[in-house]
C-alpha cells in the first residue's frame, strides 16, 4: 500500500503541477489572470501559489481540477501529466449532458479495514485508482464498492457499484456495508426489531444476522449499474 504523502510534500507536488498547467496555458496564449478567472480564484491567489507564499488547499485543488477538466485528485499525483489526467483520457469518462459534476469518489477493491479515511487517502495517491463522478456531494470520505453475490437481489445485483458514506449516521431500514470479525465485508439492510439491530438480506434464501456480530463501515447512499 502506498504511504500517505505528508503536507509539506503535498504542497510541493500541487505547486509543481500548477506550474505545469500555467506553462501550458501560457503556450496557448492565456495569462495567469485568464486562468484565475477560469479557476474562479483571485489573481493574487495564483501569484501567491506560484511564489510558494501560500499552499494550494484541498478545496482550491479540487476546484482547479474541475474547471480544468482534470480527473479528481490529479493535482496530488507526482506523475501528473495534463493529457494523462484529462477527463476522458483514462478511467473517468467526460459527461456533457445532465447536471454539473460536483465531485468524484474512488472505487475501492474491498471493504476497508480500520479507518476508512486513511484508505481513501491512500487510494487517491495511487495512479491506478478509478473514480466515478457524482452530481451530488456526499461525505468527503465516501467511496465505491462493487457488489459481490446475490444476497441483496433484486435491490442490488452482482457487479453493481454502491457509494458508501462512512460519515452517514445509520438508521432503521438503511442499506449498510458491514465488516464481521473475520474481516469479511457484506451489504445488508439494517433493521431494528424490539430495540435489537439486525442485518437483513433482500434475498430470502439468506439468513438474518444480528448486528452485534459485525461493525458498520458506512451507509449506502447511491447505487450504479455499469454496463461496460
Amino acid at each position: 500500500m502506498m504511504m500517505r504523502m505528508d503536507k509539506s510534500r503535498l504542497k510541493q507536488v500541487r505547486r509543481k503541477n500548477l506550474m505545469i498547467l500555467l506553462r501550458e496555458a501560457s503556450a496557448q496564449g492565456y495569462s495567469d489572470s485568464d486562468m484565475a478567472k477560469k479557476w474562479e480564484v483571485a489573481d493574487a491567489q495564483v501569484s501567491q501559489w506560484k511564489t510558494s507564499r501560500r499552499g494550494i488547499g484541498e478545496q482550491s485543488a479540487r476546484k482547479i481540477e474541475r474547471n480544468s477538466s482534470l480527473q479528481a485528485y490529479s493535482l496530488d499525483r507526482e506523475d501528473f501529466e495534463i493529457e494523462r489526467y484529462k477527463i476522458g483520457s483514462g478511467a473517468t469518462d467526460s459527461v456533457t449532458i445532465g447536471p454539473d459534476i460536483v465531485v468524484y469518489y474512488p472505487i475501492l477493491g474491498r471493504v476497508p479495514g480500520g479507518e476508512p479515511r486513511l484508505c481513501i487517502e491512500n487510494a487517491r495517491l495511487s495512479k491506478d485508482t478509478e473514480y466515478i463522478a457524482v452530481s451530488k456531494k456526499y461525505g468527503e470520505n465516501s467511496f465505491y464498492l462493487r457488489v459481490v453475490g446475490d444476497s441483496m437481489s433484486p435491490l442490488l445485483s452482482e457487479g453493481m457499484l454502491v457509494l458508501v458514506d462512512p460519515d452517514w449516521s445509520p438508521k432503521h431500514n438503511d442499506v449498510v456495508v458491514v465488516r464481521n470479525h473475520a474481516d469479511e465485508g457484506s451489504v445488508k439492510r439494517l433493521k431494528n426489531d424490539g430495540g435489537q439491530w439486525f442485518l437483513v438480506p433482500e434475498n430470502a434464501r439468506y439468513p438474518v444476522q444480528p448486528l452485534a456480530d459485525s461493525t458498520i463501515v458506512g451507509v449506502v447512499v447511491l447505487s450504479v449499474q455499469q454496463f461496460h
